[in-house]
Order: C-alpha cells, then structure tokens, then sequence
C-alpha cells in the first residue's frame, strides 16, 4: 500500500468531504481515504499496482474537484490528515 495527500480546491462543506470520500473510496484499489475540509486534502491509502494518482485526480475533475499531488509516501510517512481521527 502506498499513501498520499491530494489538495483539493472546490470543497465548501462537510458534504463535499463526504462526496470526494466515496468517489475515491469507490475507485478499485482505494483503501482508505480521509478527507480534511479545513486543510482541504485528502489522504489516500492505495495499492499503486492498481490504481494510479492520475486516476484519483480524474475522479475529483470529473465530480467538479480540482485535486493535485502534494505530499509523497515518505514524507507522510502514512498518517492520516487529521480530519476524520484517523
């Protein structure tokens, strides 16, 4: 499993939190999300070998998010955002 945090543009409310999680969460591979309406991102856990960062991006653009990269699994070192006590 690898982890990473997506900033996240567009989120206005706990909804979107909600929203944003179940698209990633529904994306085979995902498996764990926790989704940080304060910091706005989102920290992925994901097997790489079957699903690709590009892909998370593609599914927040194709529910109305703007998501990108920020952090990598070494600096991470995968803990969760802090959002949902995870």
């Amino acid at each position: 499993m690898k982890t990473e945090i997506l900033q996240i543009t567009g989120m206005n409310s706990e909804e979107c939190c909600d929203i944003i999680s179940k698209a990633l969460n529904d994306l085979a591979g995902v498996n764990n999300v926790c989704v940080s309406l304060l910091r706005e991102q989102a920290t992925v856990q994901f097997d790489p070998a079957i699903v690709r960062i590009a892909s998370l991006e593609n599914a927040l653009s194709g529910i109305g998010y703007n998501a990108q990269l920020i952090k990598s699994e070494k600096d991470n070192k995968g803990h969760c955002c802090g959002g949902c006590g995870g």
